[in-house]
């Protein structure tokens, strides 16, 4: 039961991750397109919000990161785990 429960904790985080860096992006995109029918400047407004949107995916994987971290952190304090208690054997 457990591993079945890791196995689809494990799908949960690669969807949300995947969606985290895929809809900035997508929208961006979309937006320098809208941008570029409207003004036509030779695509460069394309790639200005694709970069945009790369940049946006990168730092909400960042801000996921950090808090998949703090939460591991708290976990372990929880359990009594601490990176400075080397007497601790599990």
């Amino acid at each position: 039961m457990g591993q079945d429960r890791r196995v689809w904790k494990g799908l949960a985080s690669f969807l949300q991750l995947s969606y985290l860096i895929l809809i900035p992006v997508v929208l961006c995109t979309l937006l320098g397109k809208w941008l570029e029918s409207k003004w036509d400047t030779g695509g460069i407004l394309i790639v200005i919000f694709i970069l945009l949107g790369i940049a946006g995916g990168l730092r909400n994987l960042y801000m996921w990161s950090i808090a998949q971290v703090r939460m591991s952190q708290k976990e372990e304090q929880r359990r009594g785990f601490d990176e400075g208690d080397q007497n601790h054997v599990r």
